[in-house]
């Protein structure tokens, strides 16, 4: 099923859903609190033609600023519009870039894919909200308190954890990084709730 699927709408309200999607995300990485949210949206919403939004000043300081950027042209990566207002050096610095489908082929820097601080999605993987959406089961990403306390509690390591790969849309969606854990609940007849873990790794090449 093509979770990506969504009825006709404007360009417009599919740009301020891509919006609305990518905050939902951050308040799951507990970057953002149900305020800046809020405040997000009317700032887009006030400047719908806007390439980019700047949050900043954020409260639960997991970050210092997130620039989310809309890539509509071929001289975005030429012109390094995504470094506005933000210092790439910096980890509490955090950049999305959202392409189209038009601008999905546009050549991307090796670098730019490889820092941790920048992040690289096609706007129509964010027309749904994956924490709500009825067919994915809750994912949490465990912090590492939780995750060693977790590894030591079932005395498991990397060769007896079932994985994850690092560009699963669901590790992606909660920025999980190499060798965290990621917790998943799914609802079960018996118990009422079936904990999972899942590792994260890179996913081997094909030969």
């Amino acid at each position: 099923m093509d979770l990506t699927f969504n009825p006709q709408k404007s360009d417009n309200e599919m740009k301020m859903l891509v919006v609305q999607n990518t905050l939902r995300m951050l308040k799951e990485r507990k970057w953002l609190t149900d305020k800046e949210i809020s405040k997000g949206v009317d700032e887009f919403k006030d400047n719908i033609n806007l390439q980019n939004l700047l949050l900043d000043n954020l409260s639960l300081k997991q970050k210092n600023k997130i620039s989310i950027h809309f890539v509509t042209n071929k001289l975005f990566f030429k012109k390094l519009i995504y470094t506005d207002n933000i210092d790439l050096d910096d980890e509490k610095d955090h950049v999305i870039i959202i392409l189209t489908d038009k601008t999905k082929q546009l050549k991307i820097d090796k670098k730019l894919n490889r820092m941790n601080n920048v992040e690289i999605w096609i706007d129509r993987e964010l027309y749904i909200n994956y924490a709500e959406h009825i067919l994915i089961p809750k994912h949490r990403l465990l912090s590492d308190e939780e995750k060693n306390k977790f590894l030591k509690e079932f005395k498991l390591n990397s060769i007896k954890m079932k994985l994850i790969d690092v560009k699963d849309m669901m590790a992606r969606y909660l920025n999980a990084k190499l060798d965290d854990v990621i917790e998943i609940l799914r609802p079960n007849e018996m118990s009422g709730i079936h904990y999972a873990w899942r590792l994260v790794r890179k996913k081997p090449k094909k030969r």
